[in-house]
């Protein structure tokens, strides 16, 4: 996950924090194709604020805060 988006290996804490959040998003056999997250919190899912892994993002700081 690091290679191709060119981050250096600095950076490998975030690939498998990240990883593990798709696992736990994602329909288990084991759980019949239902997902861990969903079940857990008892809650749908919605997968809108997904991103792919490295994409540029920023931080909102709102108006009041700025200086």
């Amino acid at each position: 996950m690091l290679q191709p988006v060119g981050l250096k290996m600095e950076f490998w804490a975030e690939v498998v924090q990240t990883t593990m959040y798709l696992i736990n998003l994602s329909p288990s056999k084991a759980i019949k194709l239902q997902v861990l997250h969903a079940l857990w919190l008892g809650t749908h899912l919605n997968y809108d604020r997904l991103r792919i892994f490295g994409c540029e993002a920023y931080a909102h700081i709102s108006r009041e805060k700025r200086t």
